[in-house]
């Protein structure tokens, strides 16, 4: 793992699992991190997980994320992201009201903290950055009307 200022965090990358959520969320943060970590990631990639019943931490935020490639900007979002994953598979269903406001009441925290912009700009689905259809379909749609950007 590299270390990273965070005063050079400007952007908040949102993913979800594609997992079920019938799960508790020790379950899902071992999971990942077991995964993670058998692709030769140092720990789980995400720096927070996130349930309708709350969130855990999963890589200190003073580390680099291991959570985007960065394939369609010209900027690391390892380097200058905090990586939020949703349990859950979004691509067919959208995310509960629920996993929303505690998604979004964790990024205001977030932004809050480390000076990041509440925009579309700077608070962005992990399609945004790279080839994917990671978060989901509606799930940045329902994130920001949440966040009221």
């Amino acid at each position: 793992m590299y270390q990273r200022p965070v005063k050079d965090l400007n952007h908040i990358v949102i993913h979800h699992s594609v997992t079920s959520r019938n799960r508790d969320i020790d379950y899902y943060i071992d999971f990942i991190r077991q995964l993670h970590m058998e692709r030769e990631y140092s720990d789980i990639g995400y720096h927070y997980i996130v349930r309708s019943d709350g969130m855990n931490v999963g890589r200190s935020i003073s580390f680099n994320g291991a959570h985007a490639l960065g394939e369609k900007v010209r900027w690391s979002p390892n380097r200058k992201a905090i990586g939020i994953c949703m349990i859950g598979d979004y691509s067919k269903e959208d995310p509960s009201a629920k996993l929303i406001n505690e998604t979004a009441y964790l990024v205001k925290r977030l932004c809050d903290k480390y000076g990041i912009p509440k925009n579309q700009k700077c608070i962005i689905g992990h399609s945004d950055v790279d080839y994917t259809a990671c978060p989901g379909t509606n799930t940045m749609k329902l994130l920001y009307e949440k966040l009221g950007i």
